[in-house]
């Protein structure tokens, strides 16, 4: 029993929703119907109607409408009848007259709603008419119906209020407002949107449990709101994060293997010259800021010449600046140090030896046992080398040398006198007998020369007599040639002059003699053994160009030196 009781009470309050209401006073004949539930956004049509016991017609009505903020009037309709019809929107007033009537049984006024929900997503609402007066005849009192109607708005898709976890947001939150700003020196904010439709959704974006991640500078949030219609209403959240960050991304401090480079304001390119021993670059750096980072790029093994790094400074805040630096590496320079720093003589004892760099000469006594020095010797460049020479069986006179050559290849010498006691010898007879023997020698070359020279002059003394009487005979000669006479020439074109005493003895035949004289000569010489040449000049010879030069060829000439000055034969020149 108590069952159906239930079931009846329930079908009962389904059937009060989904069925028109209406509200009437208890001596209202009229009834004004409208749909009972309507969402945000719809259009409602509510109708004025007599009670369907009423009979008769009606041929004026004047009312109006009493409407909360949820309702918006479209428009009126009246029954076409009415042959007056008189309607404000405005002031939501109507007035119809018909001078036939309007049947009872018909709508008398039709209006049109529109649902406009501005807060609460569901509500129940009512809406009124208040009928004035009927047929020309005002009503003792006002009769009103109304129509209770439950709104809910399915499009609602703004929300409620906006909270955040840090910051405060401009403007204030409002529904109707979508954008806001917000400043925070937080890394993270927590969002916080409730939507005025519990049934709606509110999504922020690029968040995880509604936490944003702030970089710095400007962050847009979005916030959308989703209506149970699917609708979209998005709220534009300007979050700006203070940057607090060290702004600095400069060096302080820069270093070449221990050399420090002397750094200067705005001025970001450096070169540093290092010896041919550095072979890496060995840097040393320091920044400003102790949030700065540095990155370093470049080949840290160092090329002679030179070698290129880039060292790139970010700063906590993101500013970057580059340091460019070019290290020079020299070319190997070798030394030219050939010096010994320290020298000692290892064997022999009691020695008198002081050792100085800069002296390169030595003498060095040794007993007659000591035949090699033993050296200690430390260079003053490790590069250079040494070598010895002359340290085997030292004598008296010995000459010990030490070469030390330069990683230039450049060189020193050390010398080193050896002066050792000698064994007495017999060599004074030797000696005396030497001397005897080159005494001898002299002499006798000196007796040989005297000699040689007495011959000499012997010999020139016979040679003038000799030659006195060949100088006889060759002027007898000589004086019988005419220079007039037409001269024998022989198949050789030479003179040939024959000696009168021979002419009887021609039937023998004789070998040829022959004279030659030259012009250039100035003198008369004996020469081949058989032919005998004669070099005759006339002193007149070198002035007179026409003189011709003869050739006599003479048959057993006698030989004689004639002065070719002489003046007693003048028909000779």
């Amino acid at each position: 029993m108590k069952k159906r009781s239930f079931l009846g009470v329930l079908i009962l309050t389904l059937a009060f929703l989904l069925l028109p209401s209406t509200v009437v006073n208890a001596d209202s004949p009229f009834e004004f119907i409208c749909n009972n539930q309507a969402s945000n956004g719809e259009t409602i049509k509510c109708e004025l109607k007599y009670m369907a016991s009423t009979t008769g017609s009606i041929k004026a009505i004047k009312g109006s409408l009493e409407l909360s903020q949820n309702f918006t009037i479209e428009r009126f309709e009246a029954n076409s009848l009415f042959d007056n019809q008189s309607s404000n929107k405005e002031n939501l007033t109507f007035q119809h007259t018909s001078s036939d009537g309007v049947p009872v049984t018909e709508t008398i006024v039709t209006v049109y709603l529109k649902v406009n929900m501005t807060d609460s997503p569901k509500i129940t609402d009512q809406v009124k008419l208040v009928i004035s007066t009927i047929d020309g005849v005002p009503e003792n009192s006002a009769r009103i119906v109304s129509n209770v109607i439950n709104l809910e708005r399915k499009d609602e898709n703004r929300l409620s209020s906006l909270t955040v976890s840090s910051g405060t947001l401009s403007p204030s939150f409002a529904s109707d407002i979508v954008e806001y700003n917000l400043i925070t020196d937080e890394e993270e904010i927590t969002l916080t949107p409730t939507p005025k439709d519990t049934l709606a959704k509110a999504v922020v974006e690029n968040s995880k449990d509604n936490k944003v991640a702030l970089d710095y500078g400007e962050n847009t949030v979005n916030i959308k709101v989703i209506a149970q219609d699917g609708s979209v209403n998005t709220y534009k959240l300007t979050v700006t994060r203070k940057d607090n960050r060290n702004d600095n991304a400069k060096l302080q401090l820069l270093s070449v293997d221990g050399k420090k480079i002397p750094l200067r304001e705005n001025n970001y390119n450096y070169t540093v010259d290092v010896s041919y021993e550095i072979e890496n670059a060995n840097l040393l750096y320091a920044t400003s800021s102790s949030t700065s980072t540095v990155e370093v790029t470049g080949d840290d093994k160092l090329n002679v010449g030179e070698n290129n790094i880039t060292l790139t400074v970010t700063s906590e805040k993101g500013t970057v600046q580059k340091y460019y630096l070019t290290i020079n590496r020299l070319s190997e320079i070798k030394s030219d140090d050939s010096s010994i720093k320290k020298l000692e003589i290892l064997n022999v004892d009691n020695l008198d030896f002081n050792f100085k760099s800069d002296n390169h000469n030595y003498m060095i006594k040794l007993p007659k046992n000591i035949n090699k020095l033993e050296f200690n010797i430390e260079l003053n460049d490790e590069k250079s080398t040494y070598e010895i020479t002359g340290n085997e069986n030292l004598e008296d006179y010995s000459k010990v040398l030490i070469k030390v050559t330069a990683e230039d290849e450049s060189t020193t010498t050390y010398s080193f006198l050896i002066e050792k006691p000698v064994a007495k010898s017999n060599l004074l007879p030797v000696l005396i007998i030497l001397i005897i023997v080159l005494i001898a020698l002299i002499v006798g070359i000196v007796l040989i020369i005297i000699k040689n020279k007495n011959n000499k002059d012997k010999n020139n003394k016979n040679g003038k007599e000799t030659k006195d009487d060949s100088s006889d005979q060759k002027s007898k000669l000589i004086d019988n040639i005419t220079m007039n006479e037409a001269p024998k020439k022989d198949e050789n074109n030479m003179i040939v002059f024959t000696d009168p005493d021979e002419e009887s003895k021609k039937e023998e035949p004789k070998k040829e003699k022959s004279l030659i004289v030259e012009e250039t000569l100035e003198t008369v010489d004996e020469e081949k053994e058989d032919t005998k040449e004669f070099v005759i000049k006339r002193p007149s010879a070198l002035d007179n160009p026409e003189f011709e030069e003869n050739t006599i060829q003479l048959e057993n000439p006698v030989f004689i030196e004639k002065d070719i000055n002489n003046e007693e034969n003048p028909n000779f020149e």
